[in-house]
């Protein structure tokens, strides 16, 4: 895995061992290592570019990262799941991972939200399966998550894509997700549309490729 920071100065990237690389994303010469994960793990800079979050895929550990000291700032977790993806909130201030078991993915996908300054847990949602994607809406008003599918009968919706609330933490819209059995979620710069795109697991090959936009002012 790898990630550009938003001020495009950076690249971290991931190796099978846990390693991080921090890069010079114009030279390419390595600046520091970051060691502390023992598996491949999802990567995402916080938007003013200082911070750097990884989540383990297999270890299922989650770090905040000094990216100008290269040193690790803060273990947040060791969850029993699998990391499925992790994302700063626009404003930078809270951070988010989700979770899911691949040999069991039926079972709840639990979402943590972390207060970045405090580094201590200010919510958490639960879903009905094990979680794919998850997206914050460039405005900063709701979060969004794709459950993992596991089975699919023709069209019929293979999961949901949920809607909640950040301020609320409430669930404003569950979208039956007809797109493929893992699915990315992404949101328009003006968070009024957000796509939805799918692709599927080496057992379902039937399953349809597809992107969903659905407007976010209408949840249609």
């Amino acid at each position: 895995n790898a990630a550009l920071s938003p001020d495009g100065k950076t690249m971290a990237v991931n190796v099978v061992g846990g390693e991080i690389y921090l890069c010079d994303a114009t030279t390419g010469d390595v600046k520091t290592v970051l060691n502390g994960h023992s598996k491949w793990v999802w990567l995402e800079f916080s938007p003013d570019s200082n911070l750097l979050a990884s989540g383990g895929s297999q270890d299922g550990q989650v770090r905040l990262w000094d990216v100008a000291a290269g040193k690790e700032m803060a273990l947040l977790a060791e969850l029993e799941t699998q990391v499925s993806m992790v994302r700063f909130s626009p404003d930078g201030k809270t951070f988010a991972c989700s979770g899911f078991v691949l040999s069991d993915p039926d079972r709840d996908g639990v979402i943590t939200l972390w207060d970045v300054a405090t580094q201590t847990v200010s919510a958490t949602f639960t879903a009905n399966n094990g979680l794919a994607d998850i997206a914050f809406s460039p405005d900063g008003k709701f979060l969004a998550a794709a459950e993992y599918a596991k089975k699919r009968v023709d069209l019929e919706p293979l999961s949901e894509v949920i809607i909640w609330n950040l301020k609320t933490k409430q669930i404003v819209k569950r979208i039956p997700n007809r797109c493929g059995t893992m699915s990315r979620l992404a949101f328009s710069p003006d968070s009024k549309t957000i796509a939805v795109a799918g692709y599927n697991a080496a057992h379902i090959l039937q399953a349809a490729h597809r992107i969903a936009l659905y407007d976010t002012t209408k949840w249609t």
